[in-house]
């Protein structure tokens, strides 16, 4: 679904999901933030973990290290073994802040945690709801 790396939040090549990871990408969206349409935030989870859960939030901060996150918004909790696989989730989020990053937080309910190669980005310009007027 990437069509620019730029717009990365967690590539194939990071590797398998199997442990918590806060902010490994932070990308800079520029004074102001997404502007006032907001951007489309997505994940894409490959594999089932079991009975696992996983809940990924959208960090948002004016500070390029992400020092103390000003607002989180979370995604549907993903559970292994009730949820459909590959998983897609697309938000809309919208944010005056400057940085955004994810945190994936992974319960193990019992003999470890992979949800695969999962992936996330933002993306542009996506249509607006409800059609457009002409």
């Amino acid at each position: 679904m990437i069509t620019d790396a730029d717009l990365a939040l967690r590539v194939a090549g990071d590797g398998n999901l199997t442990a918590d990871e806060t902010n490994l990408t932070i990308l800079d969206l520029g004074p102001g933030g997404t502007g006032p349409h907001g951007v489309d935030v997505w994940i894409r989870v490959p594999t089932d973990s079991g009975t696992d859960t996983l809940v990924v939030t959208v960090n948002h901060d004016d500070s390029a290290t992400m020092a103390s996150v000003d607002h989180t918004e979370t995604f549907e909790t993903v559970t292994g073994g009730t949820t459909a696989f590959p998983h897609l989730q697309i938000k809309r989020v919208h944010s005056f802040r400057r940085y955004i990053a994810l945190g994936w937080n992974v319960t193990d309910t019992g003999g470890g945690v992979n949800f695969g190669a999962a992936t996330a980005g933002i993306k542009f310009g996506s249509a607006m709801r409800g059609g457009v007027r002409p």
